[in-house]
Formats: structure tokens, C-alpha cells, sequence
């Protein structure tokens, strides 16, 4: 009798333990009303975590869902899921981060505690907006609001400002908590996997963001600032020689950037602020206008000069000046006069038209011509029967009397020509 007892206990529970799988097993039929747009699914799943799963949705703490997660699936189920929202909310003052499940704006703003009028201003992701619109879900949202009542500004009608477009701290933090198990930075809109998103929306390859991980360095850099070289007269010193009255020193600038990177590649240098630090000092060179009249004697006889200075010396003739023989001006002179012996052609800049010159080796020479050349360069002049060639330096004495101070220049530079680039004397 006690044996036949215990197995009339333990029927309905081996009839159970033997039925189970075939009803946990079983299609179930679930209807999923997810932000207000419904979906319709099948599965064998038996709780509601694990359907969820098997759909790629990612559960929020904060979303608001009509069952426990662990609640067991009948034949038919409906559930409702109102996701959470994430919100970068701007003011004059403070920028607020906020999660909800709100719907409408006012009711967002009395979750941050914003207080607002009829002359509060919102611009919701840059569009213009008022407390009482509804929003449809996404995964987030910027907020901008002024309270037009307390703004300081004086024209209040006329107040502009901008929506600024970005993902804040927070919310790359939620990308990151809610896709740890992905190395990817393709990362799926919050909560939607692939199947549900393409159920919701009838698109494709739509639900992926891609992260570009910025970052920003601010580097502190200075550069020195190049001195200038100025020239004033010295009469305590010769004509034609320098003395340094002051030298030069370099400044330094400092400069402030910020340096963007994408996935670790720089992708802009901003220089925000420059300032000084110290001024360059310029260098100072003292030219000598001491002339002092001296004598020569030379194969030509006894000459006086007030000025020696060291030329680069070439020479020309009529026919060895490039000049067509048909050209009108063949064969003549800058200043007047046809070329030959005893005119030279120099940089007039220098050496004015007319200037007595004693060139050794040559004898004396009136500047009369000038040629592509400028500085201490002087191109003598032969006639073609009497052409002799020269390409050396040669010492050029300029002859008395002393022109005016007005018109003498002091400072000759070295003689340079362009038909020998670099080359410089």
C-alpha cells in the first residue's frame, strides 16, 4: 500500500517533468511594441531576456519595460519598450547630461530642472522647438535652451544661437559600456541590433555609427624672431669701411596650439595665441663718410683720388655688346656719345654719369654706359680694333674734384650680374 501511494505522488510530477520541454520548446508568438512602432516576431526562447538577446536588442537599466526581463513567455506575448533617451542639454550657464524616457521636451526640462516661460527659446539637434513638442526616439539628442525672460541681452528679440553638434563624454561612455564585447569602432545604435532595426525602418546597414576617437594636445612652442641690419653714416671712420655700433639679437615669440587627433593620425594644428616674449634688437653698422684726398703715382703720371674701392672688371666693344648692328642706337653710349676707349659703362646708381675714374691697367675713364650688372662692376670700353678682353678684380680710384655729399653714395655693394648667377664680388 505505501508503494502504490508514492507513485500516485510522483505521477503528475514525472507527467510534468516529461511535458516540460515539449511546451518550453514550443513557437511562441510575440508582439513587440517598441517606441510606439510595433514588430512582430516567433520564437523558442523562454524568457523575454533571452528573446531580447536572440533579436540583438541591449537592455538599458533606465528603459521603461512592461515585464521582468526574466518573466517567462506564454503561446502569446505582448510586450511595450520605451527606451531611454540620452540628452546633452545646453544652457547659458551649464551643460547637463540626462537620461529619459520622456517624450516631451517640457517634461524633459523639469527633469533637469530648467525652469522655462513662453519666452524660452529651444533648438532641439538645431531646429527650432517648443516645451510642449513631442520627440520620437533616438539614441540622443542635443538641447539648447535660453530662457529669453533672465537674458542679459539688450535687444531680446533679436537673440541668435546655435546648436553645436556633438557627442558628449557620456554618451561615448554608453557606446563603450553597452558594446565592450566589440573591438570594433562600428557600434550599433543603442538597443537596435541589425533584425530589429531593419523590422523598424525597412533599411539596411542603417544602425551602425562609426567612432573616430579624438583626442587634443596643447603644445607650448617658441621661436626666435630674426633681428633687421640697419646702416647709419659714422664720420669718425674712413669712406668704404664699416664698424659695428650694435649688435644684433634675436627675439623670441611663444606660441599656444591645439592639435586634433583622429584615431591617433593629427588631422589640424590651430595656433590660438601668440604673445612676446622679447623683442629683436636690431643690428647697427656704421659707414665710414671720412673722405680724406689722397696722391698716386701710376704709369699715367700722378693722380689724386678721394675714393678707392675694389670693382669686378669685364670688357666691351661695339660689336661685343649683343646689340644688332641694324638697331639705331647700335654703338652708342647711356650718356651720350659713341663707345670707345676711356668710356666705361658701370651701375649709374653708384657711379652718376660723367664721374672721372682711374683704372690701372686701363688708364683713365669717364662713366658713360651702364650694362646688366649692378654694384662694384665695371665693363670697360674699346673700339673693336682695339678690343682688349678683362674678367678680374681691379682696385678703381675715382678722381677729384670731391662731388657734393648729396650725391655721393656711401655705400657701394659688391658687383653682381644675372649672366653669372651667384656669382657675387
Amino acid at each position: 500500500m505505501k508503494i502504490k501511494i508514492n507513485l500516485i505522488f510522483l505521477t503528475p510530477i514525472l507527467a510534468i517533468l516529461i511535458t516540460a520541454p515539449f511546451f518550453l520548446n514550443r513557437e511562441k508568438n510575440v508582439s513587440l511594441l517598441l517606441n510606439g512602432k510595433e514588430v512582430a516576431f516567433t520564437t523558442k526562447n523562454i524568457t523575454i531576456k533571452s528573446f531580447l538577446s536572440e533579436i540583438d536588442f541591449i537592455v538599458d537599466p533606465l528603459d521603461d519595460i512592461s515585464f521582468e526581463l526574466n518573466s517567462l513567455l506564454k503561446k502569446s506575448n505582448e510586450i511595450e519598450i520605451n527606451q531611454v533617451v540620452r540628452f546633452s542639454i545646453h544652457t547659458e550657464n551649464e551643460s547637463i547630461y540626462l537620461k529619459s524616457t520622456s517624450r516631451m521636451i517640457g517634461n524633459i526640462l523639469n527633469e533637469a530642472k530648467i525652469t522655462y516661460d513662453s519666452s524660452t527659446k529651444i533648438l532641439l539637434n538645431g531646429k527650432h522647438s517648443s516645451v510642449s513638442d513631442m520627440i520620437a526616439y533616438r539614441p540622443f539628442y542635443d538641447l539648447s535652451v535660453v530662457n529669453m525672460s533672465t537674458s542679459d541681452s539688450d535687444d531680446k528679440e533679436d537673440v541668435e544661437f546655435s546648436f553645436a553638434s556633438y557627442i558628449s563624454d557620456e554618451i561615448i561612455h554608453d557606446f563603450y559600456s553597452q558594446n565592450s564585447h566589440s573591438n570594433s569602432s562600428d557600434i550599433s545604435l543603442f538597443g537596435l541590433g541589425p533584425q530589429l532595426y531593419n523590422e523598424l525602418t525597412g533599411e539596411e546597414n542603417t544602425n551602425i555609427f562609426h567612432l573616430t576617437r579624438v583626442s587634443e594636445e596643447v603644445v607650448l612652442t617658441q621661436h626666435p624672431i630674426s633681428f633687421s641690419t640697419m646702416y647709419q653714416p659714422l664720420s669718425t671712420i674712413p669712406l668704404d669701411t664699416e664698424s659695428t655700433i650694435q649688435s644684433g639679437e634675436y627675439g623670441l615669440e611663444a606660441e599656444r596650439s591645439r592639435i586634433r587627433y583622429e584615431n591617433g593620425i593629427e588631422v589640424s594644428v590651430v595656433v590660438e595665441d601668440t604673445w612676446l616674449i622679447k623683442p629683436p634688437a636690431d643690428r647697427i653698422i656704421g659707414y665710414g663718410t671720412d673722405i680724406t684726398i689722397q696722391t698716386l703715382s701710376t704709369a699715367d703720371g700722378v693722380i689724386e683720388y678721394y675714393r678707392a674701392l675694389e670693382f669686378y672688371a669685364t670688357s666691351y666693344s661695339p660689336s661685343r655688346s649683343g646689340v644688332d648692328p641694324s638697331i639705331s642706337w647700335y654703338g652708342q653710349v647711356y650718356c651720350g656719345g659713341n663707345t670707345h676707349f676711356g668710356y666705361v659703362a658701370v651701375d649709374l646708381d653708384y657711379v652718376p654719369c660723367g664721374t672721372q675714374l682711374y683704372i690701372p691697367g686701363y688708364g683713365f675713364g669717364i662713366a658713360m654706359d651702364t650694362g646688366n650688372f649692378d654694384g662694384a662692376w665695371i665693363d670697360l670700353g674699346y673700339d673693336d680694333d682695339n678690343y682688349v678682353p678683362w674678367s678680374k678684380p681691379v682696385t678703381v680710384y675715382f678722381l677729384t674734384p670731391v662731388p657734393p655729399a648729396t650725391s655721393i653714395p656711401w655705400v657701394i655693394p659688391p658687383g653682381t650680374t644675372p649672366f653669372l648667377p651667384g656669382f657675387t664680388y
